[in-house]
């Protein structure tokens, strides 16, 4: 097993640590989470109950996720 490199030990504690939201991120966060409630609504309002509707409703989420991530880690 090799040892990280400096650069790669930076790169997980970026990713794995607490990064306080600014005013302006809190904003772009509520936008995101928003639309994607929305998305999911029109998705649980019009495809029939299914396997498919379920993965289409985590792909939503996950999408949620990474945008959020996005803000998150490059402001």
């Amino acid at each position: 097993m090799s040892k990280l490199s400096a650069e790669q030990e930076a790169d997980l504690d970026h990713a794995y640590g607490y990064h306080a939201p600014s005013p302006d991120q809190i904003e772009r966060y509520a936008a995101i989470n928003a639309a994607a409630k929305n998305f999911e609504r029109v998705v649980l309002e019009q495809c029939p109950s299914s396997a498919d509707r379920s993965a289409a409703q985590r792909q939503i989420r996950d999408a949620r996720m990474t945008a959020n991530r996005s803000i998150a880690l490059h402001k």
